[in-house]
C-alpha cells in the first residue's frame, strides 16, 4: 500500500472567497480526488480497514464495525473476500475510484452516518478511538481531503474541498466521540489534568457551538434547487447570520490547536524506571552485529575442536554423532536468516563450493530438531521413552565440552 506522490498544481488566489481561506489552504494543492462529503467518516472507515488488515484480523474488524452500525453478519460473509481485496489494493493516489465508488464502501459510510446523526454514539468497537494507528492514518487521509483541488474539461483549475464535512452533523458527532475518548485512557497517566482540563474544556463547547450554529444557521448554497430565494437576496440574508458559526469554528480551531501543543508538551507524566534501562539497551544493540559474529565464530571453532580432538579409540557412534552436529552447526551460519547480515556466513560461501554450501544446508534441514514431529518416523515413539533417549544419546556424546 505505498502511496505515489501526487501532482501538485498552484491555487489561484482569486479562488480563495474569504480571507479565512487564505489563511489556511496552501499556495500550491495536491492533484487527487476524493469525496466532496463525509471526508471524516471515509478517513476513519478506511483507516479502521487498512489498520485492521495490517494487523490479520480483517475478517473480525469488519463484522464488530459491520454489527456496530446495523448489518447483520450473513450480509458481512457475503462481501467480506471483495472488501478485503479491494482495501488491500486501495491507494489514494492511484485507484481511488475503486474504494470511493463501491458499494459496498459506500453503504458502510452511509449507515455510519445514519447511525451517528441519530446521536446514537457509544464506543466504537475494538476501542477505535484509542488506537493511535489507524487515529494517525485517520489524519493523513483528511490532510489529503483539505488540500486537493479538481479541473473541469477546460483544464480550469477549482477548490475541491478546502473544508470537509461543512455542514454534516454526523461527521461533527464522530469528532464528538473522539473528543470525549481523549480522557478513556486505561493507563494511570491520563491525557487530561487538573491543569489542562480548562483547555480541553474549551476545545469541547466550542465543538459543540459549532455544531449547533451549523444547525440553526445553515450555509445557503446559490446552486440548491430548493432556494425559494433569488440567489442574491439569498446570500444577503445569510451572509451575516453565517459569522455566528465561523466565529465558534474559529474559536474551535485555537482550542484545538492549544489542546494539541499541551498534550505535545506536557511533562506532568512521571517517567517510568524502566526507560533508563531501555536506553542502555537500546544503546547496546548497536553492537549486535559483532556480537553475534563473535558468539557464530566461537561457537563453530569448539565444535570444530571436538571434531580434531576425536581420538582413534572413540566408537563409531560417538564419531558420527560428534560429526554430524558440526555439519548441522555450519548448516545452520549458511542457512539462518538472523545471521544473514554477519561477516562469518558471507566468509564461509566465500570458501565454500556452491555444491558443499547446498549439502550442508541439507544437513542442517534433515537435523532431527528441524523436523515436525509427524515427518520423521518414529520420533514420536523415542520421545515417548524420553529418558532412556536422552541418556543414551548423552553417553555417546560424551566430551570435555558441553555446547548446544
Amino acid at each position: 500500500m505505498a502511496l505515489l506522490p501526487p501532482k501538485l498544481r498552484n491555487l489561484p488566489p482569486e479562488l480563495l472567497r474569504e480571507e479565512s481561506e487564505m489563511e489556511i489552504v496552501p499556495q500550491s494543492v495536491w492533484k487527487i480526488d476524493v469525496p466532496s462529503e463525509n471526508n471524516f467518516l471515509w478517513a476513519i472507515t478506511l483507516s479502521y480497514f487498512t489498520e485492521s488488515l495490517k494487523i490479520k484480523k480483517f475478517q473480525e474488524s469488519l463484522q464488530n464495525i459491520a454489527s456496530y452500525i446495523g448489518i447483520s453478519s450473513k450480509d458481512v460473509t457475503k462481501y467480506i473476500s471483495h472488501m478485503k481485496k479491494i482495501t488491500k489494493k486501495f491507494n489514494p493516489f492511484i485507484n481511488y475510484y475503486s474504494i470511493y465508488l463501491d458499494r459496498f464502501m459506500l453503504r458502510f459510510v452511509r449507515l455510519l452516518e445514519t447511525f451517528l446523526a441519530r446521536k446514537q454514539m457509544p464506543n466504537h468497537p475494538g476501542n477505535i478511538s484509542n488506537n493511535n494507528d489507524f487515529i494517525n492514518k485517520a489524519a493523513k487521509f483528511l490532510r489529503c481531503a483539505i488540500h486537493v483541488c479538481k479541473t473541469d474539461g477546460d483544464e480550469n483549475i477549482d477548490l475541491y474541498s478546502s473544508y470537509p464535512e461543512e455542514n454534516n452533523l454526523g461527521n461533527k458527532c464522530l469528532r464528538l466521540i473522539l473528543f470525549q475518548q481523549v480522557n478513556k485512557t486505561e493507563d494511570d497517566s491520563k491525557f487530561i489534568n487538573e491543569t489542562n482540563r480548562s483547555i480541553y474544556t474549551e476545545a469541547i463547547s466550542s465543538l459543540f457551538l459549532n455544531i449547533l450554529s451549523n444547525l440553526f444557521f445553515p450555509k445557503c448554497n446559490a446552486r440548491r434547487r430548493n432556494c425559494k430565494l433569488g440567489n442574491e437576496s439569498c446570500l444577503q440574508k445569510h451572509n451575516s447570520r453565517r459569522f455566528i458559526p465561523f466565529h465558534y469554528r474559529t474559536c474551535f480551531l485555537k482550542c484545538a490547536a492549544a489542546l494539541k501543543n499541551e498534550l505535545r508538551n506536557s511533562t506532568d507524566h512521571i517517567q517510568s524506571s524502566s526507560k533508563p534501562l531501555l536506553k542502555e539497551l537500546t544503546k547496546g544493540l548497536i553492537l549486535l552485529p559483532e556480537v553475534e559474529d563473535v558468539f557464530i565464530i566461537i561457537r563453530l571453532m569448539c565444535h570444530l575442536k571436538i571434531v580434531e580432538d576425536l581420538s582413534p579409540g572413540v566408537s563409531g557412534a560417538k564419531r558420527i554423532l560428534t560429526i554430524d552436529r558440526t555439519f548441522q552447526i555450519i548448516g545452520e551460519i549458511l542457512q539462518n536468516k538472523t545471521v544473514s547480515n554477519t561477516v562469518t556466513r558471507s566468509l564461509l560461501k566465500c570458501v565454500l563450493p556452491p555444491e558443499l554450501v547446498s549439502r550442508f544446508i541439507m544437513i542442517r534441514d534433515h537435523s532431527l530438531g528441524h523436523h515436525r514431529a509427524s515427518s520423521v518416523q518414529g520420533r514420536v515413539e523415542m520421545e515417548r521413552d524420553d529418558d532412556n533417549f536422552s541418556y543414551g544419546i548423552q553417553k555417546r556424546t560424551e566430551t570435555n565440552f558441553y555446547l548446544t
